[in-house]
């Protein structure tokens, strides 16, 4: 396949900041009404987070002594009472108890997992269709989602077994699939509705981002680097981002070299390695210093 002329192509962006903030501004341009309710569901979660941590920070010492009180109380109890209630106990009962337990875990488990994969491939959808400058119905958004959805929920749980497997493995090969799958779902909506098949999803998505993980690495770090519309970030960036690489891929057009910016996380870790080591040797000087 010959290679097409970049002069017929849209330029490249691979700077990860210009990336992911200007396609944020084209999600507001284009579908403003999805851009606020993004934005509102990011504050929500971010505080409704803080709060649950806050909660669980305030309950914890009560927590401990309600079960202190609980043991002194169980230690108290007649042996006999002990005794009684231990014949009266059915194994059955509990093994079907148990059972039941864990099956309803499932269930919830798979009800919340499929409303969360459906809620955001209609986001997922919009974004994409941003950076094409089409606005997007909630009923258009609601349809689209509903024909792609089974390849959606599909692809998506063989790629989380697919990493889930790498990390039990090796743990450096489970990030990097992580970060291989990242655009999946961008590909399953941006496909045709008519599209089919978990395993062709897959690798079209490898095709996409080969040779290219550094810049999904590199929107990941800007979405964590923003407080509150991190979140957003990240799908307008990665939509942003497939749909160049879609283009260029398709076209077999030579994609430009990676930005260095794209390596900020890497830069960023190094940093607080250095400062954490350098604490743990000032901390281990003083410690010496006070002994001699």
């Amino acid at each position: 396949m010959e290679k097409t002329n970049k002069a017929d192509l849209p330029k490249y962006d691979s700077n990860p900041f210009t990336l992911a903030f200007n396609s944020f501004g084209r999600l507001f341009n284009t579908n403003a009404g999805w851009a606020v309710t993004l934005i509102v569901l990011g504050v929500l979660g971010f505080f409704w987070q803080m709060f649950g941590n806050l909660i669980q920070l305030a309950g914890s010492p009560e927590s401990s002594s309600s079960t202190t009180r609980s043991v002194e109380m169980a230690d108290k109890l007649p042996a006999a009472s002990s005794a009684a209630s231990s014949s009266d106990t059915n194994v059955a009962a509990v093994v079907l108890i148990v059972i039941g337990i864990v099956i309803l875990v499932l269930i919830m488990i798979a009800v919340f997992s499929a409303i969360s994969t459906f809620i955001s491939g209609m986001f997922t959808y919009v974004a994409i269709k941003s950076e094409q400058g089409q606005k997007v119905s909630f009923s258009e958004a609601w349809n689209e989602t509903s024909k792609r959805f089974i390849r959606l929920y599909l692809a998506q749980l063989l790629a989380g077994l697919k990493i889930f497997g790498w990390t039990l493995l090796f743990i450096i090969p489970g990030i990097i699939a992580a970060f291989r799958y990242t655009l999946l779902p961008f590909v399953v909506m941006g496909d045709s509705g008519d599209t089919k098949g978990a395993r062709t999803a897959h690798a079209s998505t490898k095709t996409i981002v080969k040779g290219r993980l550094m810049e999904v690495f590199g929107i990941a770090t800007v979405a964590g680097l923003i407080p509150f519309v991190g979140d957003i970030l990240r799908l307008t960036g990665n939509a942003a981002l497939y749909s160049q690489m879609k283009i260029y891929s398709d076209a077999n057009a030579e994609k430009p070299k990676v930005h260095w910016l794209n390596y900020l996380g890497f830069m960023l870790l190094g940093f607080v390695l250095l400062l954490v080591l350098f604490i743990l040797a000032i901390v281990a000087l003083v410690a010496v210093a006070s002994q001699t």
